[in-house]
């Protein structure tokens, strides 16, 4: 059988890279998505950073300010976050962050109300750089009002 030649490796050998090649790919695929979810999860917490600073002095006012007390903070949100929203009509004690994606975090403060400059919520955006919190009475309750400079 001098004669016969095995072409076997001709045909297998271009699969077996074909094959590699998708299974690297996958690979690469799947580490890309690992990576952005780390990139979000990274800028959320920097973004519940960054309110906490607002929230805990927020509480801090309210339990040992005087009214018309004033207090300046310079958060560092990230680009990633669209807004934080501070109050509600039913829930002035409520906030909550949302994300460019859409991821919507929300958290209640227990010693806290908030209210904006002249409506029930007060709306920061990502681009903010100083916050000003100022503790009121009004209708016979305590709020925080948080605004920015004009």
């Amino acid at each position: 059988m001098r004669g016969h030649v095995d072409n076997r490796g001709i045909v297998e050998l271009p699969v077996q890279y074909m094959i590699a090649v998708i299974v690297a790919g996958i690979a690469m695929a799947l580490i890309g998505i690992a990576a952005h979810h780390v990139w979000r999860e990274h800028q959320l917490k920097i973004a519940i950073k960054e309110v906490n600073k607002i929230v805990e002095e927020a509480e801090r006012m309210y339990v040992t300010a005087d009214e018309n007390t004033t207090r300046h903070i310079y958060p560092h949100f990230p680009s990633s976050m669209k807004k934080v929203v501070f109050g509600s009509h039913d829930a002035p004690n409520h906030y909550y962050i949302l994300m460019d994606w859409g991821e919507n975090k929300s958290f209640f403060s227990p010693n806290a109300n908030f209210i904006g400059e002249d409506t029930p919520q007060a709306v920061l955006f990502s681009g903010t750089d100083t916050v000003v919190l100022t503790l009121i009475y009004e209708e016979g309750e305590t709020y925080v009002k948080i605004t920015t400079p004009s």
